[in-house]
């Protein structure tokens, strides 16, 4: 795998780990945006469309990798 991406999906992990634990959750139970919101109950469409974003991403860097 290219380094970049590589770097790139540390970087969203990283992202999505701190927001869960910001918000009291933790990081190793969460694996998809269904989990999170089963975990966190009512949860705002900025929340969701920021775990969106990094999920989606870090997909589309796996798929581009497994190409």
């Amino acid at each position: 795998m290219e380094q970049w991406k590589l770097e790139e999906i540390t970087l969203l992990q990283s992202d999505i780990a701190l927001f869960l634990q910001q918000l009291g959750l933790d990081p190793a139970r969460i694996k998809t945006v269904s989990d999170f919101a089963e975990h966190q109950g009512a949860c705002s469409e900025e929340e969701i469309n920021f775990l969106n974003a990094r999920f989606h991403r870090i997909s589309q860097l796996l798929t581009s990798v497994q190409r």
